[in-house]
């Protein structure tokens, strides 16, 4: 199993450096195979970084000024990879998976994925041998964001997802499939951050 963690903000507060990171080494035990992140730029754009590498090798290849963007981005998306179909050494396998106008990290295992694309883009060259790839391409069926989390039904398997649409930028969708692995999640009603981790511990 991989690990997912990460936070979306309403208010002005932004989680700290040492904070974010916490969770996300917390979570390295359950995936060393690849780490990823992504997060908003300029409330447009939705930027991501991957590496088939530990946490520390990736945080220390983090610009100065990606690091501002991660200051002042509303929302930070972290992946912890274990990888079971798709080597990580090619990074389309790695997450955040950046596919069919979605950024997804996911948790789980998904079963049914080369039928899920074969039917939705059977014209189409397959961007990533990863099994949750097929998430982004069922997100993308939809019409509109209630569509695409209805889409998620068709999927066999098990997911704990956090999701972003190309579309909209400033939206960040959790969701659990499946009765998926665990997702722990913790709301601070003084900062109003919403942490979310696949270790219940590293959000306390």
């Amino acid at each position: 199993m991989c690990g997912i963690a990460g936070y979306y903000c309403w208010g002005n507060t932004r989680p700290t450096v040492d904070d974010w990171q916490s969770m996300w080494e917390e979570n390295q035990p359950r995936g060393k195979d690849a780490a990823g992140m992504a997060f908003q730029v300029n409330s447009k754009t939705v930027h991501y970084m991957k590496n088939d590498t530990l946490i520390k090798p990736l945080i220390n290849s983090i610009s100065p000024e990606s690091y501002k963007n991660i200051a002042k981005s509303p929302y930070l998306l972290l992946h912890n990879r274990a990888s079971t179909k798709g080597p990580p050494g090619n990074d389309e396998n790695n997450h955040p998976i950046v596919a069919h106008n979605w950024v997804v990290v996911h948790n789980g295992i998904i079963s049914n994925d080369d039928d899920v694309l074969e039917y939705l883009h059977k014209d189409s060259p397959r961007k990533a041998e990863v099994d949750s790839i097929a998430i982004n391409a069922v997100l993308d069926h939809g019409s509109n964001i209630e569509e695409s989390l209805t889409n998620l039904s068709t999927l066999n398997g098990t997911a704990s997802i956090a999701a972003i649409p190309f579309s909209d930028p400033t939206t960040v969708i959790l969701a659990r499939l499946n009765s998926g692995p665990n997702l722990f999640y913790s709301w601070d009603p003084k900062d109003k951050i919403l942490r979310w981790s696949s270790i219940e511990y590293s959000i306390k």
